[in-house]
Formats: structure tokens, C-alpha cells, sequence
């Protein structure tokens, strides 16, 4: 398996003729002017003679340069002699004298910046979960930037580093993810200059300058703290007394990429734990940081680091790397959260829980981004990528191993791996599914390139791991001519783990391509992992498995799978290695599962009794769809909606999903998939299934373009919820297991959304003693949102006013996102049209990076639907101007294409583009193109036969009452 990167002589890539591997850097942060001043010394290996060194260095005032050179000593150099590129963000030195091969030098700069607060790349559109918005959104705020925050009155700042441009969306509908994305470029250079490629490792010493009432923070512990003299430091003190400061000196890091350095400084308070090492014995001090107003809602996160940390030592058998791991909490911060080594940062609402006042689905997503960033700790920071081609290597695993394998260690009753389908496998399905995807590894050039890598990588590369993970695990004891010495001793996800383990211990503080990780998994179990996973990183796309029963079995043939209908012969020439997993159920019930099945041609014939029920891709772990006879699609719904039945969570899950996208794509109807619906609503009680019906429900009501349809899809919704909310009742017992208490928010989210009267009343009836009382105590922790989106959907003027004075002052982070969902429900026009001019210029006075918040809950709003491509028409040029230099623009048009449903909105978006530079989003369009002309097609295809099929189903059953909607 080839893994692409760059050559060296690409002039994107800095030049190979000296590398850092060590550095000094001292910072001075001014937290009154916003300023800092740095003095970095790099000290060089000399791989070539040369005259000149190229580094990387972007909005920085570079004061001063020398250059130590062997047997010379210090020489000043001429500013004059610096050269800047500002697309390359490389400056070049011309030097008097030629460096020698083998030789060693310094390079010295001093250098001064403001620190910034602005939020590039602040306008994304997409959808989002009416019932929990995940925490990881995107945000471009770079290099070392300042933060704001509020106490008694008054504002206060802090400064903080964010290296990794990350722009990591995870967009819910109804718990299912449809777009999930992690897109990163370098940006020390922002901060000081460097050699900012992920191969080019060094050691870092950092001292830091500061008031003397201020909390400096970097990746390793402090070794000393002093107040400041003088003499050290003394060329940023020339207009200004020393007094007051005080220098903070850290201990020596291990090798690391330049992204992973992280600096910060402000009024910071923290909590303490520890752990005790598996491995060794030894005791680790663990903190959490943040302000004031904030610190007491950290201890959760806390605590699951903590738990977390033995964890991975016993996974990975690698004792933890560093001293210390300490966790920041900051208001203004990009992506959820970053995994500097020594030093997490992650924003309020990533990372905070309010103990009495947060809903579950908030504490898992906050566990898992914990989790998820100590992940990074082994798997990214200690072996980290050569090149951003293999980035999906970091992130994927992190995913996998942070939200799903140890986070299911840490709390098993989360059920987080029947999670994952809805989570992860259903958002890379999709987005897999258009002809205008890529492979998950692709050529990367250069970093500022990244933003053209669309929105795979995530969720993604995690299914392919747990793809391999789950095959791994449910794999029998290999035959003794397979088995290597370590197959024989691991079996399962040992062997997964133990191969991960190989890996990380061949390449410790090393950079690393996939064929690395397939190596170390293969050692471990003996497969051939790299022709297994090659097609599937490689290549685009995945394929749909027809099955058609043949006398004495069934015959399987692979195709690529398209969105937009079946695929042309030039594009579907792969071959996938398959692992089939097919589950049989023999007439007494009795379930088995053959795991060694392995499809690796275009069709074969499998031997199977018919007689007996079958499904393939048993658990949902396979990245393909299934496409069944119509006779087969029926026995399978009659057995998954049987009380007890042999499907499990994942299998009615994959079975959902697929049967809807194979009759967006016309290879099924619409009419099948709500009779399975109809079938599963009787006896189905897994929360997770119900918010894959809703889902799947609503796809069909956003392909439709005629609004009697649409009325009648909620009518059977609101429908079929309706015994299961009575049932739950609106109380949350204490120590009720989870699942039932996000069946029983599920089942009144839903109800209420639709409009069923009773519910609505309900949740209203709550708001009420709100706005009389100004407190919640009264309203279930995990009802609070559907609460307040509810009341404002169907009030008025006061409800939305309460809303937006409880975004401005929140509680705590759950309520200020579940403000921001229900002010964008609102069906008022005067308040739609206020939400527009807040998110334009009212919300970013308040809390910046909420605007996306606010751009999500617009999208969900039925009220604005095709409002928000006139929305984006018209500020198109506003928009653009705020997300300059930055990726976001994919995003818009990733939400636009979700509310828009016909050719002619397709076409009118298209024209909007024609006179304009598509350059950095050409394949964003072309996917919004993809999807809105395959619902377009969808809703021609099918518009009879939902038609009628709703139209008996009216005949045969009582219709729940509701509030208008529209």
C-alpha cells in the first residue's frame, strides 16, 4: 500500500538542508496591552551546506536575528536580509557565511505580536440535534490568542495557544450524525517561529514572563518560578519597570511536533487528583484550570481523565509519557478540545458539567472529548503522523479508542458501542455515498491545502477502525498455518490493542504513515491487514452487497454504492475485501454468527440454508449497505420488531438505515421503510432505534416537496410516539439506568416536536413557573432543552426574550446552548428575522463561538427552510469577508444542501456560484450538488408511493392530535 506525502522539493515544504531538534523559547504575555513579546532559540542539525534557512513564520514582528555559528560564534544578522512568503508563511534568511553538512548552528529571533481575538471561519451552517448538540464545533481562533471572560461586571482576559487549526463538526439529527469532520494545519508559527512540519521533532524549553498575580501553564511541570529581575528578560522590559512580573521556567519536553506545544497564562484556579501508574507504581499529579466563574463545574472531567489514564496504560502497555496531566477549560476556543501533550485545552462547553443541572447526553459527550484527547497522549503525540495524509491515522483512532473502546471500560452503561452506529457509522455512510467524495488518505501538499480535504476523516476513518477493531474482536482462534506466536497468546480486541501497542513501541517520540499500523497489526494476529484495509483507505467509496437466494445458499455481488443511483462501469472498478459477518437464525430461535466469511471478488456464491432467517453485517460493524429482496426485507422487519428478537440494537440500526438510503438512491421504496417503522414502533424499546426511526423519518420529510406530505410523515410520527411518551411519563427516578432515561427524553423530545397537544402543554405548562419563579429545579435535567425549544416554538415575544437573556447569562453550558436551540424555533418572522441580525452582530459581543450554535438551530427550523439560501445570497459577501483565509464555507453549503429538496434549488445554488472563486470549496458544491439533486430524484420517485401509503395508513389508524406546526 503506497501512503502519499510530499516530496521535499515542493516549495510548500520547507527545505531539508537544517532541522531543529531542539528549542528555547521564552514569551512575555501582556495581558493589558494584548501583546507578547518571544525569543526563540532553534538549535539546528545541519543535513546539507547552505546559505540561507527557510522557516515558518506568519503576522510576526521579528525585531531582532543572530546566527551561532560552528567555531564563530554569534553574528547579528541585517533584518533586510529576511524575506517573507505570506501564502507559504515562510520567511527566508540569507547568511554571510555557508553552514557546513554535519555541523550544528542556532538561530535566534526576538519578535513581538498583539494577541488576537478574532474568530475566522465564524459563520457555519448546518443542522443539528434537536436534542443534543455535540460539543465539537468548529472555531478558528490560532496561534496565541486572547480569551475573554466576565466576573462581578467585569471583563478580564487570558491568553491561550491553539497550534492545530482544528475544525471538528459533529452534526446530530436526532442523535444520528450526518457530517463529521477534523481538518488541521500547523500554527505555531503564529506564535513563534519554527520548523512547523509534524515530523520535524525537537525538544522544547519554554519560560514564560507574566504578572506576578497571573498562572502560567505550559506542556511539561514548572521547575522554577521567580520574580522577575532586571537583567533576564531585560530587552522586553526597555520602556517598562521589571517590577511585578515574575518568570516561570519549565522542565525540558520530550521530542514533539511543533502543534503540540501549548502556552497559557491569565487568573487561573484549578482542582487536583492524581493516579497511581498500572505500570510502575508512580503517582501522577492531575489539575484542571479554569476561571473563576467556572472551576466548580471541572470535577467531572477531572475525574474522568483520571480514570481514563490506567486505562490506556493497560491497553497500550505504555506507561504514561510525561510528569504531569494538566486540562485548561477555556471560553474561546477552536474545535472542543486539543491533546497539547501535558496540557489539554477545550472549551466550556466540552468540558464543564453543572453536577445537579446537566443532562446525560451532555455528560457523554464531555466524557467522551476527555477521553478522547488522552487518547492522543499515546496515539498522535508520542507517534505522531509523517505528513497531514496520514492524519486520519491520529484522529480516527482517538475516536475509536477515546469514545468508544475505553469509554465503554468507563462507564459499561452507557452502551457506547450500539452507540457508535448512530454516532459515527452513519454519518461516514453518507458522506461516502456521493460520486464527489474522496479516499480517506489523499495527497496533501501543503498544510494550507488541508481545508480542500473535506469532511471524511473523522467519523470516517473511526467506522474503518472499528470496522477492523469489531472483526478482530469476533474473530475465532486463526488456524495454527495463520497464527503468528502473538495470535496465539491474543485473541479478539487483545490482539487489536496488542497490535496497537507493537506500533507505538516501534515508533515511540517517531512519526509514523498507516503502513506503520497495519504492520504492527498484523504481527499481532497474523492477517493480512494491509490488503484488507487497502482498498478501503485508498480508494473511494464503498459498496452495496445484493443478496439473491440460490439453491443451497444466497449469491452476493458488490457494487459501489452511490447516493445518486446506481453506479456508471468507470466508476465502479474496486473490489473491497468484505468481512460478510452473516447471523442465521434457525426455526427454535437460536442465533450464530460466521465471522471468517470474507467476500473478496465481485460476486460469489455463499452456501447457507435458506430456511433459516439470515442477515448480514451482523451488529451494523461492516462499512457497506445490504440490499435484500423485498420477500427477505419483510422477514427481517417481522423478526426485528418481535418482542425478544435475535436482531440486536445495531442490527435493527443498520437495517433502518439501510433500507432509507437504498430508497433514496431507487433501489428500494420509500413505502418499505415506513412499514418497517409502522412494524418496529409496537414493541421497540431501545432509545437508540427510536432516534434512528425519527431519523429516518425525517429524511423522508425533508426529500418531500409536497406539504401535505410532509404533514401527514409528522402526523405519523407524532403518531407513533405517542403510546411510548405516556408510558415513560415525564419523572426521572433516581438511579434509573441510562437507557431508559434517554429512552423516556427521546420519547417526549419527539412528541413534543411533532406537536402532540399533551406534551406540548406539558413542557409549556413548565416554562410558565419558570418565567414565574426564574428557576428550572422543577423541570427534569434532561427535559431543560425541550423544554425551552418547545415554549419558544410555540409562544411568543416573552418566551424568546427569556431565551436570549439566558444566553447571555447562562447557568451553565447546557442551558446557554439550549437558549440559543430555542431561540432559533421560533415561527414568529419579526423573531426569525432577529435571530438573522443577532447572529450577524449580537451574539458575538456575548460568547463568540455560540454564533454556531445559533446557525445550527436556525437550520433545523421548518419555518425558514430555502429562508436560509436567501439568507446566504444576500450576505454572501459579509459572510465570506468574516471567513477569510478559513474552511467554514463547506460548511454553509453543507447546510443548505440538508433544507434544500428540489432541481431548481439545486440549479439556483449552482448559478449563485457560477461568477464566483469555488477554488477552496469546488468539492464541498459539488457534494451539496450531489445530495440535493439525489432528494430531488428521491421525492420525484417516490411521491406516489409515499402518497398512498400514508394515505391507508390514515384509513387504518387513529391519528394523535397536534398543534400546528407550520
Amino acid at each position: 500500500m503506497s501512503n502519499p506525502s510530499p516530496q521535499s522539493d515542493n516549495k510548500a515544504r520547507l527545505p531539508t538542508d537544517a532541522k531543529p531538534f531542539h528549542y528555547d523559547i521564552l514569551i512575555k504575555t501582556d495581558l493589558e496591552k494584548l501583546e507578547f513579546y518571544g525569543a526563540v532559540s532553534a538549535h539546528l542539525d545541519i543535513e546539507s551546506d547552505t546559505k540561507s534557512l527557510t522557516f515558518n513564520s506568519s503576522n510576526i514582528s521579528i525585531t531582532n536575528v543572530s546566527v551561532t555559528y560552528p567555531d564563530v560564534g554569534i553574528q547579528h544578522v541585517d533584518l533586510n536580509s529576511l524575506t517573507f512568503d505570506e501564502d507559504l508563511e515562510q520567511a527566508s534568511l540569507a547568511l554571510s557565511t555557508a553552514l557546513k553538512k554535519g555541523s550544528k548552528a542556532v538561530l535566534s529571533i526576538q519578535y513581538k505580536r498583539s494577541m488576537t481575538n478574532e474568530l475566522k471561519g465564524l459563520f457555519l451552517l448546518s443542522v443539528f440535534d434537536s436534542e443534543s448538540l455535540s460539543e465539537r464545533l468548529p472555531v478558528h481562533l490560532i496561534g496565541y490568542y486572547y480569551s475573554t471572560y466576565e466576573i462581578k461586571g467585569q471583563k478580564r482576559h487570558y491568553g491561550v495557544t491553539q497550534f492545530e487549526v482544528t475544525i471538528r463538526l459533529i452534526v446530530r439529527i436526532n442523535g444520528s450524525i450526518l457530517n463529521s469532520s477534523t481538518l488541521k494545519a500547523t500554527a505555531a508559527r503564529h506564535a513563534f517561529p519554527c520548523w512547523d512540519e509534524p515530523a520535524l521533532k525537537a525538544t522544547f524549553e519554554v519560560s514564560m514572563i507574566s504578572k506576578e498575580d497571573t498562572v502560567n501553564l505550559s506542556n511539561m511541570p514548572a521547575v522554577s518560578e521567580a520574580k522577575l529581575a532586571s537583567s533576564p528578560g531585560a530587552h522586553f522590559f526597555e520602556d517598562c519597570n521589571a517590577g511585578g512580573w515574575k518568570i516561570t521556567k519549565f522542565e525540558r519536553t520530550p521530542k514533539m511536533s511543533t502543534y503540540l506545544v501549548a502556552l497559557a497564562n491569565g487568573d487561573f484556579k484549578h482542582l487536583e487528583s492524581s493516579y497511581v501508574s498500572p505500570l510502575s507504581g508512580k503517582t501522577r499529579p492531575l489539575r484542571i484550570y479554569a476561571t473563576e466563574d467556572c472551576i466548580h463545574q471541572a470535577q467531572f472531567s477531572l475525574d474522568v481523565k483520571a480514570k481514563a489514564l490506567i486505562q490506556y496504560e493497560q491497553a497500550f502497555d505504555i506507561e504514561f509519557a510525561l510528569p504531569k496531566l494538566d486540562t485548561l477549560v477555556v471560553h474561546d476556543f477552536d474545535a472542543g478540545a486539543m491533546e497539547n501533550w501535558g496540557l489539554i485545552t477545550g472549551r466550556t462547553t466540552a468540558l464543564l458539567v453543572d453536577p445537579e443541572r446537566t443532562d446525560l447526553n451532555s455528560k457523554q459527550n464531555i466524557a467522551g472529548t476527555q477521553s478522547h484527547e488522552v487518547a492522543h497522549m499515546w496515539f498522535g503525540n508520542i507517534a505522531t503522523m509523517q505528513w497531514w495524509d496520514n492524519l486520519w491515522l491520529n484522529e480516527g483512532f482517538a475516536t475509536l479508542m477515546g469514545e468508544v473502546v475505553i469509554l465503554n471500560k468507563l462507564f459499561p452503561e452507557w452502551n457506547v458501542y450500539s452507540s457508535f452506529y448512530n454516532s459515527h457509522t452513519v454519518s461516514a455512510l453518507d458522506l461516502d455515498a456521493r460520486l464527489s467524495s474522496h479516499p480517506i488518505q489523499v495527497d496533501v501538499p501543503n498544510a494550507a491545502q488541508i481545508g480542500q480535504v473535506t469532511i471524511l476523516h473523522h467519523s470516517f476513518t473511526c467506522q474503518f477502525y472499528n470496522t477492523l477493531h469489531r472483526y478482530l474482536m469476533l474473530y475465532p482462534i486463526l488456524r495454527p498455518r495463520q497464527a503468528s506466536y502473538f495470535s496465539t497468546l491474543y485473541t479478539g480486541e487483545e490482539k487489536f490493542l496488542r497490535g496497537v501497542s507493537i506500533y507505538l513501541k516501534n515508533h515511540l517520540y517517531g512519526n509514523t504513515v498507516a503502513d506503520d499500523l497495519w504492520a504492527g497489526i498484523q504481527k499481532a494476529t497474523g492477517l493480512d491487514i494491509p490488503t484488507l484495509m487497502s482498498n478501503w483507505t485508498l480508494k473511494i467509496g464503498y459498496p452495496v452487497l445484493t443478496v439473491k437466494e440460490t439453491e443451497g445458499g444466497i449469491h452476493i455481488r458488490q457494487d459501489r454504492f452511490l447516493i445518486t443511483g446506481k453506479a456508471e462501469e468507470k466508476d465502479n472498478e474496486t473490489i473491497w475485501q468484505v468481512p460478510l459477518r452473516i447471523k442465521t437464525v434457525n426455526p427454535k430461535g437460536e442465533a450464530s454468527i460466521e465471522d471468517q466469511a470474507l467476500l473478496t471478488t465481485r460476486e460469489t456464491t455463499y452456501k447457507l440454508d435458506i430456511k433459516n432467517l439470515y442477515k448480514l453485517n451482523a451488529g451494523g460493524t461492516g462499512f457497506y449497505r445490504v440490499l435484500y429482496t423485498p420477500e427477505h426485507l419483510a422477514k427481517l422487519g417481522k423478526e426485528a420488531a418481535r418482542a425478544g428478537s435475535t436482531l440486536t440494537t445495531e442490527d435493527r440500526l443498520s437495517l433502518l438505515n439501510d433500507a432509507t438510503t437504498l430508497a433514496t438512491s431507487g433501489y428500494s421504496t420509500t413505502s418499505s421503510v415506513l412499514t418497517l417503522i409502522d412494524n418496529l414502533k409496537e414493541s421497540e424499546t431501545e432509545y437508540l432505534v427510536w432516534r434512528g426511526m425519527t431519523n429516518q423519518v425525517r429524511s423522508i420529510t425533508l426529500s418531500r416537496s409536497d406539504q401535505a406530505d410532509e404533514d401527514d410523515l409528522r402526523d405519523f410520527l407524532r403518531t407513533a410516539v405517542a403510546p411510548l411518551s405516556r408510558k415513560m411519563g415525564y419523572e426521572y427516578p433516581p438511579g434509573e439506568h441510562p437507557d431508559t432515561v434517554q429512552l423516556r427524553t427521546t420519547a417526549i423530545g419527539t412528541a413534543a416536536s411533532t406537536g402532540l397537544t399533551e406534551a406540548v402543554r406539558k413542557l409549556q405548562e413548565w416554562f410558565q413557573i419558570y418565567l414565574d419563579t426564574g428557576s428550572d429545579s422543577h423541570i427534569p435535567a434532561d427535559l431543560v432543552r425541550p423544554t425551552f425549544r418547545t415554549a419558544t416554538k410555540y409562544g411568543g415575544r416573552p418566551e424568546w426574550e427569556e431565551m436570549k437573556k439566558v444566553f447571555i447569562n447562562p447557568p451553565n453550558p447546557a442551558a446557554q446552548i439550549s437558549a440559543v436551540i430555542a431561540m432559533c424555533n421560533t415561527r414568529d418572522p419579526v423573531l426569525i428575522e432577529e435571530n438573522f441580525d443577532f447572529i450577524l452582530n449580537g451574539a458575538p459581543n456575548h460568547v463568540k463561538y455560540m454564533v454556531l450554535y445559533f446557525f445550527f438551530g436556525i437550520c433545523y427550523n421548518e419555518k425558514i427552510g430555502k429562508g436560509l439560501l436567501s439568507f446566504f445570497k444576500t450576505n454572501y459577501t459579509e459572510i465570506t469577508k468574516k471567513m477569510e483565509g478559513t474552511f467554514q464555507l463547506s460548511y454553509v453549503l453543507e447546510a443548505i444542501s440538508d433544507v434544500l429538496r428540489t432541481n431548481e434549488d439545486a440549479q439556483e445554488l449552482e448559478d449563485f456560484f457560477k461568477d464566483k472563486d469555488t477554488s477552496k470549496i469546488n468539492q464541498s458544491l459539488a457534494q451539496a450538488l450531489d445530495l440535493i439533486r439525489a432528494k430531488a430524484a428521491w421525492s420525484e420517485r417516490s411521491k406516489d408511493d409515499v402518497k398512498n401509503w400514508l394515505q391507508e395508513w390514515k384509513k387504518n389508524n387513529h391519528v394523535e392530535e397536534g398543534l400546528v406546526s407550520n
